[in-house]
């Protein structure tokens, strides 16, 4: 087994904050410590769209390349896009733990059952995916969250204020798939938005879909 340059337990934490504010243009601090010559922890972050779609996907990219500017040599990451959320898709991520990174970032939700179910086969490759909670007694699986609604109420709360303005009591909110992480960003905006609009409403539309421009 390698010795890795770095904690893993610092990765992870470091990508969770890197992740939340990745649209940050400061530097970041050298991390502590010598890497001495010990091998750098290889990081695959695993897309489902390309890397370049605005939102999601671009967020990830985005804390990809800081957690590199971040840790230098001591961390070496890549990206995989296009994998679908089907069967296929599960084993193109398979084919990636077969190399033998030390870790896989999922990014769409859909990915996350893959990842819980593919831990247990690769036990010395560690999976990371937000919104999931690790298998029963799998120790090499990671889930993590932040609170993305607290942001969201804010901005409810500023467009309460300009609807109150106006004399506006309707928001409209388009969204892909009625699931928590989700919800709690829509319950966060509503309150926000009533919290500057007491009697104004928002209105929910699902499209079924996480990428539809049309």
């Amino acid at each position: 087994m390698k010795r890795r340059s770095i904690s893993l337990a610092s990765l992870i934490f470091t990508l969770t904050v890197v992740a939340a504010a990745c649209g940050d243009n400061g530097t970041p601090e050298s991390p502590a410590g010598e890497p001495g010559e010990a091998e750098p922890i290889e990081v695959v972050f695993v897309y489902e769209k390309p890397a370049d779609t605005v939102g999601w996907e671009d967020a990830f990219e985005r804390a990809r390349q800081r957690i590199e500017e971040h840790f230098g040599e001591q961390v070496v990451t890549s990206f995989q896009d296009r994998i679908p959320d089907t069967p296929e898709g599960k084993a193109a991520i398979q084919r990636i733990a077969a190399e033998g990174p030390d870790l896989i970032i999922g990014v769409s939700f859909g990915h996350g059952e893959f990842l819980q179910e593919l831990a247990p086969e690769f036990p010395d490759v560690h999976f990371m995916m937000s919104q999931f909670d690790p298998p029963e007694g799998v120790e090499n699986f990671s889930g993590y969250d932040i609170a993305v609604e607290d942001g969201w109420y804010l901005s409810g709360v500023a467009a309460g204020m300009v609807a109150a303005e106006q004399g506006h009591d309707l928001a409209g909110w388009i969204d892909g798939f009625p699931i928590p992480f989700e919800l709690r960003q829509i319950n966060g905006f509503a309150l926000g938005y009533q919290e500057s609009a007491p009697d104004a409403t928002v209105r929910v539309t699902f499209i079924n879909s996480w990428y539809d421009p049309n």
